[in-house]
Formats: C-alpha cells, structure tokens, sequence
C-alpha cells in the first residue's frame, strides 16, 4: 500500500483521467468530450432548469415552508425567534431572508416570491458539486455529475422550496469542495471550516456531518497506514485545528447576536433541548440497526479502498475517498440515529454522492438513470398530491388577510398564514405531536383561543391533538380555506319556529347567517338588527318563519366578504 503526501498539490483531475483512465473500462477518456454529449447535456440542464422554473411557482406547498416564512415575519415584525415565534430550528436562514420578505411585503403570493431566493443557493450546490467532481476526475464528469443531481427528485424538489435545508446543503456542498481545491494545507481546512460552521448556524442536524467526518477520518487511518505515522499525525493535528477554527467563526458570531438579544438560552431550549427526543418517526429494532450501520460502513470502506488502489496519485485518492466516506457516513449516520427523517436530509449528501459516484454509474449510460430520475420525479409528484398547491396557498393568504387586522390572531398548524401571530405557541411539528402523544405537553389549545379573543384558524385541523380538534369542530364553522368562530345553529331546512339554545365559548361580535342571507328572527329575546356583541356562556335564537339552515359566525369574517360553507 502507497503512502500518500499531504503537502502534494494533485494535478487537475481532467489532466489526470485524460490518460485513457475510462468509465467503465471503455468509451472515450474522462476529458474527452463529443459534441453530441455536450449537446445532450446542454439540453438536460436547459429542460431542468426550465421544470426548477416550473416548480417555483407551481410545486405545491410543503407545510416546512410557510412555518419558515412565519418565522421570518416574525423577524420583520419586531417579534424574536424562540421567545415570541416557536421555531425548533437555527437562526441563521431565517435572519438572512428577513430583509427580503420585508421588501416583498405582505402579499399572498409570497411563497413563489420568497422561493425564487432558493435559486441562487440550488444553483451554489450544483457548481459546487461541479467543482468537487471536476477536481476528483474531470470536466466531463462534473458536467455529467450536475445533469445527474439537476434531475435527482430528492435535490430538485427540495431545493425548490423556501426551507434552511437549501442553504444547509450548499454550505456542506462548498466545505467539500474547499477542502478537495487544492493541496491540503491548513489555510484551506481553516476555509472548508467557516463553510461547515455556516452550516451550524443554518441547521443543528449539521452533529451528523461532524459525525461522519470522524468516522471518515477513522476509517481512512485504517484504510492508510501512512496516515499513523507521527509526522502525519502531527500534520493532521494541525488540519483539524484549523477546521474547527473555521467552523467556530460564524456560530460564534451568531451566538453573540443572540446574547446581544437575550436569546441564547432560548436558542438552546428550543433547537436542542425540545428536540431531544428518540424515535420520532419510527420504531426500531436496533440490533438490526446497529447491524446494517456496520454493513454500510464496511461497504463504504470496500469503496473507498477501491479509490485509493486506482488514483494517479495518492492524495487525488484520499480525497476521493474521503468524499464517499463523508457522504456515505453522513447518510448512515443520519438514517440510524437521527429522531426524524426528511429528504431535505440528503441535501448535504446526495452531491458528495453525485460528484463520485457518477463517473462509475452515469458517464458511460446516462439514459437509464436518467429515466430513472424521471419516474422517481413522476412518483414524488403524486406523493405529494395532498399538499396545497400555490393558487390555494395564495387564496388562504388572501382571505386571511382580507377578514383579520393585524393584531387579530390566527391559528393554523405550523404558520399556514404566514402574516399573522398564533394565539398557541406550539407548532405542530412532528416533535410536538410526538410530546403531545407521550404527555410530555399539555394539550391547552382551546384555553390559548379563548384567552387571546382568537375568531379564525385554518379549515384544515391535521395535527392538532384531539382536545383541540374537538373544540374547534366545536366552536368554528367553515369559511372557504379558513374557520371562524361559530357553530351551526340548525342543519337541516325544517322551518321550525322552536327556539335554539346554544353556547358561546369565544366572546366576540357575531351574526346569524341563513343560506340566504342575514337571519331575521331573536337573539335571546331581542330581534335581531345587525351583528351583536356576544359573551361566553348561553344563548338563544329563536328562528323566524321560512328559515332553514342557521350558524352564528364571526361578524368580521362575513361583512368583509366570507360566506359560510354549508
């Protein structure tokens, strides 16, 4: 086995694959375009970039996106992230986004707006998976490497979207491309640290990163021996300093804004402290787990042994390596002892993936993965057909917006309404419907909404635990994409003249609707005139004569314009 030389500034990897090292053991060298491929890949990027174009405006609307849009409104507003906006996140995307929404202003078509600031950082991580490819082995495999990522559902669909998890990925993406530039000095780990930092402050989920990158190391000292010896250890050292110093940088600089707001123990209460709970999405048998961790690892090794038997040189090999060690680490690390899954999760890995792996899977057949890619893209279309789709995400901005002032509050699940303060400060994410299950919360919902006057939630009540749905099955009455405060009085056109007792459990000023219109009979005892000022505890209605259907419903709703579903 060689010793490789850290000090050593590998050759470009175009010149070095360009020696007849072919994909697959034949075709045309690694460097060596044909105008039909660059054609073929040219028109790939353009028919990607046109479907990315596509789903800004038209990929429907993950809840994620609209919860990270209530948070940074909540910046905009003069509310702070943790003590006034429930987020269980970092705080860094959301404060770099806050001048952004605060110039777009409050319009109901703010997630296409606030989703083309994602384009740019898409962009970041396929130019940085570019760059890692182009030095590992050549242009013509980081070009093919983008076209693989640009089409891979789980990048193209996440990437679209307005969540931490964009930039999460292109700061992972561009700390591993530092790191394989150039030779591997100390200034270029001290770079490739502030990149990995950056990603701490955008995601606490980046421990699983750090993980990865010390099972890579440990894997790599026993892949080479020439890694253990004293001087290599010494030179190690130091590299490791200066990667820590860069990622120390920008947390560092993040912590002091928030001491300089008070909110540091809240940083740590909520983005730690409140996630801090095992098996969220799924039940394990963790032998097993343990067992296909170990199987992964091992497989990474077998691979990883493989780059370094056949690159030209030895530090073009460990990086190589290096890079599916990471990613793959990451992916099993993260998939074995992370509380939840989501595939915004492979945003830092499925790059690293790309920019390696293609040149063995892609280069010499690119069309089967790439129907591959298509299917999968079709399939990930219709999983999702349950969210809502922009047009209805922009309606329920719109009437929220229309019925409620600014100091009205609103509930919905996890900020669906983007532009208004939730009277419940938990969002319903999946760590808090996992503490509602255990009793670990109590379920005060319907205290919060009486308390707070609050006359309008969202129609849509997933999520919410059943004391809660309860109530405002209870106590709302639907309104297109929204409930308001009220209930149905009578359901059924019986034109009966008998009275109708019923409660009220929010005070506020309501109105007595038929289908027709305003009802025209007595509220306890008194004609009705208008809209009246009603308190908690009981009342009564006495229909007048041809009434069919009757509700009582939030007077402000339906003077600006709502209309009761019934």
């Amino acid at each position: 086995m060689w010793t490789p030389d850290p000090d050593r500034t590998a050759p470009s990897g175009d010149r070095l694959e360009g020696r007849g090292d072919l994909p697959g053991g034949r075709g045309r060298p690694d460097d060596a375009f044909g105008r039909r491929e660059r054609a073929l890949a040219a028109l790939l990027l353009a028919a990607a970039a046109a479907l990315h174009g596509w789903h800004v405006f038209h990929w429907r609307v993950d809840a994620d996106e609209t919860q990270h849009l209530h948070i940074v409104w909540g910046w905009t507003q003069g509310l702070a992230q943790y003590r006034d906006v429930f987020a269980n996140n970092m705080p860094l995307f959301h404060l770099l986004c806050a001048p952004a929404l605060a110039s777009i202003g409050e319009t109901p078509d703010i997630v296409p707006f606030m989703r083309l600031w994602m384009v740019p950082l898409a962009v970041a991580t396929l130019l940085g998976t570019y760059t890692i490819a182009r030095r590992l082995f050549s242009a013509r495999v980081g070009l093919w490497a983008v076209v693989f990522l640009a089409w891979f559902p789980p990048f193209s669909l996440v990437a679209v979207q307005f969540r931490t998890d964009v930039l999460w990925g292109a700061a992972a993406t561009w700390s591993a491309a530092t790191f394989v530039g150039g030779g591997i000095r100390p200034r270029r780990a001290f770079a490739s640290g502030l990149f990995a930092g950056a990603a701490v402050a955008v995601s606490q989920r980046t421990v699983w990163l750090y993980a990865a990158l010390v099972i890579a190391l440990l894997e790599l000292l026993l892949l080479i021996p020439g890694l253990r010896t004293r001087a290599a250890l010494r030179r190690g050292f130091a590299l490791g300093c200066a990667f820590a110093a860069g990622s120390l940088v920008v947390p560092l600089l993040l912590a002091a804004f928030l001491l300089s707001r008070g909110l540091f123990d809240d940083l740590v209460r909520w983005a730690f402290e409140f996630n801090a709970i095992a098996d969220v999405d799924r039940s394990r048998a963790s032998g097993l787990w343990w067992i296909a961790f170990a199987l992964a690892l091992a497989a990474l090794g077998w691979g990883a042994r493989a780059f370094l038997r056949r690159a030209p040189s030895p530090d073009l090999g460990l990086k190589r390596a290096a890079v599916l060690l990471v990613a793959g680490s990451f992916g099993a690390v993260f998939w074995t002892f992370s509380p939840t899954l989501h595939q915004g999760a492979l945003l830092p890995m499925v790059p690293l993936f790309a920019a390696v792996l293609t040149r063995r899977v892609m280069v010499a057949r690119p069309l089967p993965f790439l129907l591959a890619e298509l299917a999968l893209l079709v399939g990930m279309h219709h999983r999702y057909r349950e969210d809502l789709r922009p047009e209805e995400q922009a309606r329920l901005l719109r009437d929220v917006l229309a019925v409620t002032d600014r100091d009205d509050y609103v509930l919905d699940r996890k900020g669906e309404t983007v532009f208004r303060r939730r009277p419940y400060f938990y969002a319903m994410v999946i760590i808090t419907k996992e503490r509602f299950r255990r009793g670990l919360l109590r379920d005060d919902v319907a205290e919060r909404v009486v308390e707070t006057g609050t006359c309008v939630a969202t129609a849509d009540l997933r999520g919410f635990p059943p004391a809660a749905r309860a109530f405002l099955e209870r106590n709302f009455v639907v309104c297109g994409p929204l409930r308001v405060a009220g209930r149905t009085l009578r359901d059924a056109a019986t034109g009966s003249l008998a009275p109708i007792p019923f409660d009220v459990e929010i005070a506020a000023r309501y109105v007595v609707v038929t289908e027709g219109g305003a009802a025209r009979g007595s509220l306890d005892g008194v004609p009705l005139d208008g809209a009246r000022e009603l308190s908690r505890g009981p009342h009564v209605y006495a229909p007048a004569p041809g009434e069919g259907r009757l509700s009582l419903a939030w007077a402000q709703a339906i003077e600006r314009g709502l209309s009761v579903r019934w």
